[in-house]
């Protein structure tokens, strides 16, 4: 007689790949007892976080790690992306306080944005002097308007 939990973790990872990753997250996420083994077994899904995909319950769920006071959630990768609803970037950030979401930047050392705006680009921008531990920026900016104001492609190159 065996139980669910003396499978191997090959297979739960397995499994893991048919579920949306806020539902892994919400399922096995334990950062008050990092020590059990199905948090560590799913680290890639709470240090690489990706925004584009989630639906607002999704959405919801995952600012709520991010604002626990207790244990926020610090992932070391990040795609925003407005790439299938404009101006989400700025909004995912608008109801978690500010220090929290410096100390979202503080461990990232991967950040990706896909179709930002100029005014995206320029919120993120200012919490560049968080971001110390930054490896890998991507950036893929929405079509330049004529009117636009500023080169953002100089910018961070500027810090």
């Amino acid at each position: 007689v065996t139980c669910l939990l003396d499978l191997p973790d090959k297979v739960f990872l397995f499994i893991f790949r048919y579920l949306l990753s806020a539902y892994v997250r919400y399922s096995f996420y334990t950062p008050s007892r990092p020590e059990l083994r199905f948090h560590s077994l799913i680290s890639n899904y709470y240090t690489r976080i990706n925004l584009d995909p989630i639906n607002n319950n999704e959405y919801i769920y995952l600012a709520s790690l991010f604002c626990n006071l207790s244990n926020p959630l610090q992932s070391e990768s990040l795609i925003l992306s407005n790439a299938h609803v404009t101006c989400l970037t700025k909004h995912y950030f608008t109801n978690i306080p500010m220090n929290l979401i410096q100390s979202v930047f503080t461990n990232l050392k991967s950040l990706t944005l896909i179709n930002c705006s100029e005014e995206d680009f320029l919120f993120i921008y200012t919490y560049n002097t968080n971001m110390k531990q930054l490896e890998y920026l991507h950036v893929t900016v929405r079509k330049h308007a004529e009117n636009q104001s500023i080169d953002l492609t100089d910018i961070w190159l500027r810090v």
